[in-house]
């Protein structure tokens, strides 16, 4: 007898226990869409802006009152290894004296949010989900992509440094707007010299500091008409595009020797 009543005080004592376990589950989605599917490059491209628009679903009445939700927007460009140089004068010349090489390093980072990124959650959340410029997390490349356990900070804070002295690392802490209590708009800024391919577009939603939910979506940068011929052109047939640029360049050199010379 005990021992039957022992299980239904367990079993009780279980459902009590999972009820309140949901209770503090959040149940909020995020849905995201960017208002362009490509952006178009050509010779005349300056940059350009475009939108990133979401909605929270489901959200807790009482946070959303009080407009306790954070978004953060992230837009990462394609990836590639980058070799970051030092130079040291040399006999009074200066010269690249030592490199590293870092893979994998995103060739466009933005962060759009409505405050401050620091004021949106504890420096660890942000460190570990490499959100905002200095976190971002390079890893060093030796010899047969040998990963190498050595960060070398002063290379990868020149890294950073020349990324956001040419806007391909940016932060945008006024750039995320909210209608209403769910609705938001980002708006991301691209610089002119936005590198080519598939761009990756992923969202947090924040309450009281922690992630609670992720969405990711895309769109392309990708050269239009003659540049996109070019582009092509060098990337699939390097030989042909190299003797056309010679050939190119005899001929501009020829054309203004007889454009110019005196008789």
């Amino acid at each position: 007898m005990l021992g039957r009543c022992f299980h239904i005080l367990t079993v009780v004592f279980s459902l009590v226990v999972s009820l309140f376990a949901l209770s503090l589950a959040h149940g909020e989605e995020l849905q995201i869409g960017v208002s362009v599917d490509t952006v178009p490059v050509n010779s005349s491209f300056s940059g350009t802006r475009i939108f990133v628009f979401g909605s929270i679903e489901d959200p807790e009445p009482t946070a959303a009152a009080l407009y306790e939700y954070t978004v953060l927007v992230t837009v990462k460009g394609p990836a590639r290894d980058l070799v970051v140089r030092k130079k040291q004068r040399v006999l009074g010349v200066w010269v690249n004296k030592r490199s590293r090489t870092y893979g994998e390093v995103p060739g466009f980072y933005t962060i759009v949010s409505a405050k401050p990124i620091q004021d949106s959650a504890s420096e660890e959340v942000l460190k570990n989900n490499k959100l905002g410029v200095n976190n971002l997390d390079f890893y060093l490349i030796g010899r047969d992509r040998q990963t190498l356990m050595l960060k070398a900070p002063d290379f990868s804070a020149a890294l950073n440094r020349i990324r956001l002295d040419e806007e391909l690392f940016t932060e945008q802490d006024s750039g995320l707007t909210f209608i209403g209590k769910t609705l938001f708009r980002a708006a991301v800024e691209l610089p002119a010299n936005v590198p080519i391919g598939t761009h990756e577009v992923t969202a947090h939603l924040l309450l009281k500091g922690e992630i609670i939910d992720t969405k990711t979506a895309s769109f392309t940068v990708e050269k239009v008409g003659f540049e996109r011929w070019i582009y092509e052109l060098a990337h699939e047939n390097g030989l042909l595009y190299g003797l056309m640029a010679v050939l190119l360049a005899i001929s501009t050199g020829w054309i203004a020797n007889v454009l110019f010379r005196r008789d």
